[in-house]
């Protein structure tokens, strides 16, 4: 009995720690067949029911619970699982709590190492799913890529400095004395000719007349003319005297009532 109990501990250790490191996997499972009932025939679940409301992946470990004195493990192929044929099985577990490990994907078949046991219920199919395949992060959309410019030609870049035209020369501007206004060059003609150039109109004041003849010299300019008997023409076909010639009247009716004045005092003086 001392070697049979020796030789059990270290395969105990060796289920426990590959248990362990399979629990360890963050990406792996463990399955305890049969639940509370373990490795045993006739379970309260049958193990097509309890596989089918399961989900198996690569990794994932199934863990067999039984009585090692009266049962074991057998991984078969699909003809000794249908048969239950104990013999020539692919893998053997009798440890009384084995673990499993499902190395690959697809199916995979145990029966018990009795005959009888495994034709009351006691086997199992698992199938395997495909390897858990993290999800890609989701892709950062691609920028858009801009067209790259163009190299400006160089007629585009070339800066000129153009020399400065030579800025007209400003035209002389007409000086004051040469300006054509009225009042610094009077022209000749006669109507626009300024007030101040024609003669003062003789003062009656200054000349002492008498009443009678001062209305006959005011009234009569000019003396008759002493032309033979001819008509002269009227005063409208002639053409306008320049207002230089104007004042020749005046001066021809101040001589008269001069020398009428003068002829009056010299009747009183010598009358006297």
């Amino acid at each position: 009995m001392e070697p049979s109990r020796s030789c059990s501990v270290p395969a105990l250790l060796l289920s426990l720690l590959t248990l362990a490191t399979l629990m360890a996997s963050p990406s792996a499972y463990v399955f305890y067949v049969g639940g509370r009932d373990g490795w045993v025939p006739n379970p309260s679940e049958s193990y097509a029911a309890w596989s089918s409301r399961n989900r198996f992946q690569v990794n994932d470990t199934l863990v067999f619970k039984y009585n090692k004195s009266v049962d074991s493990v057998l991984v078969v192929g699909a003809a000794a699982y249908g048969a239950c044929n104990v013999s020539g099985p692919v893998q053997r577990m009798d440890t009384g709590d084995d673990a499993f490990r499902l190395d690959r994907s697809g199916p995979f078949y145990f029966i018990s190492g009795s005959s009888d046991r495994c034709a009351n219920g006691e086997k199992l199919l698992v199938v395997v799913l495909a390897v858990r395949n993290k999800p890609p992060p989701p892709s950062t959309p691609a920028a858009p890529l801009r067209p790259r410019p163009e190299p400006p030609s160089v007629i585009s870049t070339a800066v000129y400095f153009p020399f400065p035209s030579p800025s007209p020369s400003p035209s002389p501007s007409p000086s004051p004395s040469s300006s054509t206004s009225p009042a610094s060059s009077p022209t000749t003609s006669p109507g626009t000719s300024p007030p101040a150039s024609a003669p003062s109109p003789p003062v009656p004041a200054t000349t002492p007349t008498s009443p009678s003849q001062a209305p006959n010299a005011a009234g009569t300019p000019t003396a008759p003319s002493s032309g033979g008997g001819g008509a002269s023409p009227p005063a409208s076909s002639s053409p306008p005297s320049p207002p230089s010639s104007s004042a020749s009247p005046g001066l021809k009716a101040s001589g008269i009532e001069i020398a009428s004045v003068v002829s009056l005092l010299s009747m009183v003086i010598f009358l006297s």
